[in-house]
């Protein structure tokens, strides 16, 4: 027999209170992807410039992404974040504290310059297993250099609810 030492917070709960007290993202969610392409118009996009890729719902877990691009030019980078779909400036005014928009909450500068595959939102530190509190826009923000004219960058990016 094992026995059971600690108790991680959903199983805390669970025995408290059932099935009920738990999110859905935490019992049997489903995986949702959403996936997002852009090409660059004709001409370029200049350093700071956002490009909205995807609109998630509220309370969802984000789970990880992957992104391709084509080159997109010499020292072309990209930071990924969340903004309110709202426009109001913040990704969470639903409870006490505000929290502001974050363009490099999920990834940041990374390098697009040659054709490649990066993966996103995958770690602690770019908040894996962060969960969307309103409707926010999945958001890339041009750093580095400008983005070249007709290069193409795509991918998506899993969530549980």
């Amino acid at each position: 027999m094992i026995s059971v030492d600690y108790k991680s917070t959903q199983v805390t709960n669970q025995d408290a209170v059932g099935w009920s007290a738990l999110k859905p993202y935490e019992r049997g969610g489903r995986l949702r992807i959403v996936s997002f392409d852009y090409t660059v118009p004709t001409g370029t996009i200049a350093i700071a410039k956002v490009v909205s890729m995807a609109t998630l719902p509220p309370g969802v877990m984000l789970l990880g992404g992957k992104l391709d691009n084509t080159a997109l030019g010499t020292g072309a980078l990209a930071d990924i974040g969340l903004r309110g779909h709202d426009g109001n400036g913040n990704i969470d005014d639903t409870s006490g504290a505000t929290v502001a928009d974050d363009a490099d909450l999920l990834g940041n500068d990374i390098d697009m310059a040659a054709a490649g595959n990066d993966d996103f939102n995958h770690t602690a530190a770019l908040n894996f297993l962060y969960v969307t509190k309103k409707e926010v826009d999945l958001v890339f923000t041009v750093v580095g250099a400008v983005w070249a004219a007709a290069a193409v960058v795509k991918g998506y990016l899993m969530y549980s609810e």
